[in-house]
């Protein structure tokens, strides 16, 4: 009779790392910013389509509002121009 002493226990596999998708934390990230940027994308597409049908937009406006949507990105990089000259706070 084999006692149970007498049998070599299996190799011990090396542990897996830890799953991101078990993680609460990195959960809440992914579907924050997953419905985020399906947001953003609903509106790339909504908002010009709400202008033409509802609105009856001409072309001319349809420029403006295309110009208007692309109007932060300018601003943002013209207030960080400004930023960079204003004088820091002394030491």
């Amino acid at each position: 009779m084999v006692s149970t002493t007498d049998v070599a226990a299996p190799a011990k596999e090396p542990d897996a790392p830890p799953s991101l998708w078990r993680n609460g934390d990195f959960l809440k990230l992914w579907s924050g910013q997953s419905l985020s940027v399906f947001g953003s994308y609903v509106t790339i597409v909504a908002m010009p389509l709400v202008a033409v049908q509802l609105l009856n937009a001409t072309a001319q406006q349809m420029g403006v509002l295309g110009a208007l949507a692309r109007a932060p990105f300018v601003l943002f990089l013209f207030a960080g121009v400004f930023a960079d000259r204003v004088r820091r706070r002394p030491r």
